[in-house]
């Protein structure tokens, strides 16, 4: 492997090449604690018909994936728009990954998108809060009205968050 995201485990440099060559690498271990690039040599071991080879290692910063903003606030029992989890990022180029857990209309629930493997990006969390359903209350309606009397309807409720709204 030649690039790297940093700070990733890196892969153990072979002592012997593919076509059986011995030797050893300078220097010996990858390094993936420092951004940027870097170059290793291969130097087989004496009284072997080979050359020297190098290998250059990049190493890159992880890429936070970013995603259109929603609507993170729903009502208990809503439906959750699958635009909420799209299969690819914003970047340029886009991170591409998977949603868990499944979407849940009923409780607030944070959600992580997992980048697939070999993007160098990071996991992200979005939150979708679920408020429960309330059914507005009103106290004071006649039961009764007299043909003729005009009663105007309360436009706001009286539960104890009020909530407002047309009859």
């Amino acid at each position: 492997i030649t690039t790297y995201c940093i700070d990733d485990t890196p892969d153990i440099l072979p002592l012997i090449s593919n076509n059986n060559i011995e030797g050893t690498w300078v220097p010996d271990v990858i390094d993936t604690s420092t951004l940027g690039t870097a170059i290793y040599t291969f130097t087989p071991n004496p009284g072997q018909c080979g050359v020297e080879v190098e290998l250059t290692v990049t190493v890159q910063e992880e890429i936070v994936p970013t995603f259109n903003p929603i609507t993170s606030t729903i009502c208990q029992g809503a439906f959750i728009p699958a635009t909420a989890f799209p299969a690819t990022s914003t970047n340029n180029p886009p991170i591409t990954g998977t949603w868990s857990p499944a979407p849940n209309n009923q409780a607030t629930t944070t959600y992580t998108f997992t980048p697939d493997p070999n993007q160098c990006a990071t996991e992200f969390q979005r939150t979708i809060t679920v408020n429960p359903t309330v059914t507005p209350t009103f106290t004071g309606l006649p039961s009764v009205l007299c043909q003729g009397n005009n009663y105007t309807l309360p436009t706001v409720s009286n539960n104890a968050t009020p909530i407002s709204g047309t009859w």
